[in-house]
């Protein structure tokens, strides 16, 4: 199941999503620029796969797990 959780400080978030149920840590200055690239996902995923080291396909469902939830 996706979902996104603030971390255990204000300064991480957690990205559940659904590839064998894997978790990433994002910072909270991430997901906000990632959340700001809603128009431009190739960007966002891009962003992604360099910044975390992610295939493709796992970059895309971090990508999508944070654009389909509310903003926390």
């Amino acid at each position: 199941m996706s979902s996104v959780n603030q971390g255990p400080n204000s300064t991480l978030v957690i990205v559940s999503y659904p590839v064998r149920e894997a978790q990433q840590t994002i910072t909270a200055a991430e997901y906000s620029l990632i959340l700001g690239l809603r128009q431009d996902k190739v960007m966002a995923i891009k962003f992604v796969r360099s910044q975390y080291n992610l295939g493709l396909y796992e970059a895309k469902q971090v990508v999508d797990t944070i654009h389909s939830q509310p903003v926390i």
